[in-house]
């Protein structure tokens, strides 16, 4: 899922109310934006940063330890499976790859989930703002 957002002043108006509004917590600047969310703590953010075509490009991803630790235990771990295939533990390398794909499932629905609701939020704000302009 792809999530755009036009670099305009009302856009950013209405991303830094949905940080006011404690809907999310971050920070807004000209080229990008960083939001987590504010209703719970969660290890999970949206970044938007600024494309060549003047748009924000949203993206969903993990916070900044657990990022890298994402990146260094997720190929540990295939190549660790791949590892115990060839020797006497064979039997633990269906469990791990279980295990990664949990945890890629788990984290394509928190996306799926969390895009959907900034969307939602954005697009809720943009039309009450849009009736605030036009009396």
């Amino acid at each position: 899922m792809k999530v755009s957002i036009k670099n305009s002043d009302q856009n950013q108006k209405l991303l830094y109310l949905l940080i006011e509004n404690r809907i999310y917590d971050g920070y807004v600047y000209n080229d990008s934006f960083e939001m987590t969310s504010g209703k719970f703590i969660n290890n999970y953010r949206l970044v938007g940063t600024l494309n060549i075509s003047g748009r924000y490009d949203v993206k969903f991803g993990y916070k900044f330890p657990l990022n890298k630790l994402v990146l260094i235990a997720t190929p540990l771990a295939i190549t660790t499976a791949l590892v115990l295939i060839f020797t006497e533990y064979w039997e633990l390398s269906p469990i791990i790859f279980i295990l990664i794909g949990i945890k890629f499932s788990l984290f394509k629905y928190h996306e799926r989930k969390e895009l959907n609701r900034f969307e939602t939020e954005f697009l809720k704000l943009y039309k009450t703002q849009e009736l605030k302009y036009e009396f």
